[in-house]
């Protein structure tokens, strides 16, 4: 017998979601979520998000959740975003569709046009079940790690070499805060330009009061948000992130650069000095996730990084 019920925010119910993903989430995000981190995400979503989390149950036994959303950042009024966490093993592949069943009837109730899923590769269910339903990959997404401990900065010392042979210069962005005034602005209007060019299967629209509550938290370690300039213009960028459960390992936030200046070594250079930061402020690893596409993946490869994990998105018209 197999049952859902809705989250309700208690200690009890978040305790349930972290002893859930301890199990059922894949490399790197393992052991990541505190419930004090779940709860401080959840609580910045707009209302318009309409953020649900339903926890399912089997034989007695709570085994997953299921999430709902429009996502902020791409916010469209026509599509839910939906995720399904259980176990790997294809012996869920019913309790995975019965939820995700549910979540395309929710779909439908709620007037939209379409159905945006995620899923790990490691969930073996995940995938034969989505194209059973109909949805069309649209994404692929490579995790990969680097075990700072056998990074040298100096290996790279062409790459710095010619960086600094351009002119341009790297800050941490507590050095350039002291320079310029309305630094959350311009920040927010590089990290636009960047993102705007990172492969997606959804249509980004970001808003400053989002992208502020969740960049600018206190998850994020802002003193290795490290940025690339050319005189004043702020074009290049590679930021961090912490866990309260995992003090060894940084999560990468977003690292690129504005298309005027690919092809230059400039994100390479940015990752080799931001690494070099954080081995010394003495973090043993940083993972990152790119799309398959995406050249920053090939860059990774070449410092250093090892994948780890894969993810894909898929969609659905209903």
């Amino acid at each position: 017998m197999v049952n859902f019920h809705k989250f309700n925010y208690s200690k009890e119910h978040f305790n349930l979601i972290k002893s859930i993903d301890d199990i059922a989430q894949s490399d790197p995000w393992k052991k990541w979520r505190s419930p004090k981190m779940m709860s401080h995400f959840m609580s910045i979503l707009p209302a318009k998000a309409n953020y649900q989390v339903e926890l399912i149950e089997k034989d007695d036994q709570i085994i997953g959740y299921g999430e709902t959303y429009v996502d902020p950042w791409a916010y469209d009024e026509n599509r839910l975003d939906a995720t399904i966490i259980l176990p790997f093993s294809q012996d869920y592949y019913e309790v995975g569709k019965l939820a995700l069943e549910r979540q395309l009837q929710q779909a439908k109730q709620s007037g939209k046009t379409k159905v945006r899923g995620w899923q790990h590769e490691c969930r073996t269910w995940a995938k034969p079940l989505y194209l059973e339903l109909g949805f069309t990959e649209t994404l692929v997404e490579y995790f990969s790690q680097i075990d700072l401990t056998k990074f040298y900065a100096k290996n790279h010392n062409d790459t710095l070499d010619k960086f600094n042979n351009t002119g341009y210069e790297i800050f941490s962005l507590p050095e350039l805060q002291s320079k310029e005034p309305d630094w959350e602005r311009k920040l927010f209007e590089l990290w636009k330009g960047i993102e705007q060019d990172v492969p997606t299967d959804i249509e980004l629209n970001i808003d400053f009061d989002i992208w502020k509550r969740e960049v600018l938290s206190e998850w994020s370690l802002l003193n290795h948000f490290y940025i690339a300039t050319d005189k004043n213009i702020w074009m290049a960028l590679t930021s961090y992130e912490r866990s309260d459960i995992d003090h060894q390992r940084a999560g990468t936030n977003l690292t690129g650069v504005l298309p005027n200046y690919r092809r230059k070594s400039v994100c390479t250079a940015l990752k080799v000095h931001a690494l070099n930061k954080l081995k010394e402020a003495g973090y043993q690893a940083t993972f990152t996730g790119n799309e398959e596409n995406n050249p920053m993946f090939q860059i990774n490869l070449m410092l250093g990084f090892k994948k780890v994990g894969e993810s894909f998105g898929c969609q659905l018209e209903i």
